[in-house]
């Protein structure tokens, strides 16, 4: 990975298509009005479900006199869809029965994030008239300030200082698909894949590689100090004049953290950077380069949660050191494993 260039692109993001005229609603009151004409309706007998999406301005989860609707945005349910009036109200004509209410957050604005847990909802329509929960959403602090997003140079952080850390790595290069999981805390890593294990402990000066097909376990003195790719280190990776041509194009949710999206275009190259937007750590990235694109996800990257525990030796595996032979066992060179 050391190897890449890491290019920043812009990827063009689709936009769904706004709904016509006849999918708005124009409820007059400030709770939702069962009586305004549906925004779009299923065949057979129709039933109602109404609703409110608004601003939680104060961030407390529930719907306080005052705060404002959030208008434009699009719900679904029952194969129908509406979108969202000028109040942040929206009305479902549905067939009845127990219905799926969604919200399709890629017609929210950027920089909003769900503060009530309830964007999924699961309605039973069946006495021809039913509300929906309130469903609120806040702006981040950052994309207020920054109007339509906070810029690259702000939303990413060098956290290579980072010493404790948990994920899994997936890579996808030239239609090769890989899977590792590494652990780090402090100055122990391990790596796991493809039935091994690589144990590297640099405060004792020892290295271990475990294959699970004979159960042994071989361990060797190391004198050199290993670096290791990750998250934290792709800030690195970055031209600083690649800062100008990045933009910003929205924000979503992606293995459970709300991310940034980031994406550049340059001859021959594109990329897009996902930046988890609690840290500033890039959790995922795609490249193009040459027609050919590769893919980079950190899955369940976790901080702080890596213990001793973590870097036990498989119970009941046959342990060969080498370090008992003096230098037979030899120095490993960590630059093979990078």
């Amino acid at each position: 990975m050391k190897r890449l260039l890491f290019i920043l692109a812009t990827v063009l993001i689709l936009l769904l298509a706004s709904a016509c005229n006849s999918n708005t609603a124009s409820p007059q009151s400030s709770a939702p009005n069962n009586s305004a004409s549906p925004s779009t309706g299923a065949s057979g007998d129709e039933a109602i479900i109404s609703g409110r999406i608004f601003s939680d301005d104060n961030n407390n989860g529930m719907f306080d006199n005052g705060e404002p609707g959030i208008s434009g945005v699009t719900v679904t349910g029952d194969n129908a869809t509406a979108t969202t009036d000028g109040n942040g109200e929206f009305l479902l004509s549905v067939s009845g029965g127990t219905v799926t209410v969604t919200v399709d957050e890629s017609t929210l604005g950027a920089g909003y994030i769900l503060t009530t847990d309830n964007s999924t909802q699961t309605l039973d329509a069946s006495g021809g008239g039913t509300v929906a929960e309130d469903i609120g959403y806040t702006m981040t602090e950052s994309s207020e300030t920054a109007g339509n997003g906070p810029e690259f140079s702000q939303a990413l952080q060098n956290t290579s200082d980072m010493t404790n850390y948990h994920f899994i790595l997936e890579m996808s290069m030239a239609g090769m698909d890989n899977s590792s999981e590494i652990w780090v805390m402090d100055n122990n890593m391990k790596f796991a894949a493809e039935g091994q294990i690589i144990y590297y402990n640099q405060s004792e000066g020892t290295m271990g590689i475990y294959a699970s097909e004979t159960n042994q376990l071989i361990v060797s003195p190391i004198t050199e100090t290993a670096e290791m790719e990750s998250p934290f280190t792709l800030a690195d990776e970055i031209e600083a004049d690649a800062y100008d041509e990045t933009q910003y194009v929205g924000t979503e949710e992606l293995d459970g953290k709300t991310v940034y999206v980031y994406n550049t275009t340059v001859p021959e190259f594109t990329a897009t950077y996902y930046i988890w937007a609690d840290t500033g750590i890039i959790v995922k990235m795609e490249t193009t380069i040459g027609g050919q694109t590769s893919t980079y996800m950190f899955k369940d990257l976790s901080i702080g949660t890596v213990t001793e525990a973590d870097f036990a030796y498989p119970a009941g595996a046959e342990i060969l050191d080498l370090g008992a032979f003096g230098d037979m066992g030899g120095d490993f060179d960590m630059s093979e494993f990078e």
